[in-house]
């Protein structure tokens, strides 16, 4: 299976353009959210470090006894 990425210019034609790609039957279409332009927080990443209290200094010192 080959893979292609397209890129859409104008935002308002991009639903016309998955239309059209989905009625072509040879075709798996998959739309992804361009997540380059997302800011994500390891916080918000990862539950784990939520309402956690620690910081690079507590790791050093425990990886490193």
């Amino acid at each position: 299976m080959t893979n292609l990425l397209i890129q859409i210019k104008d935002d308002s034609k991009t639903n016309d353009v998955i239309r059209f790609l989905k009625d072509i039957d040879f075709l798996k279409v998959i739309v992804q959210d361009d997540l380059k332009n997302k800011k994500v927080s390891l916080k918000d990443a990862f539950g784990i470090w939520t309402d956690n209290n620690i910081n690079l200094s507590d790791i050093r010192q425990k990886a490193w006894r």
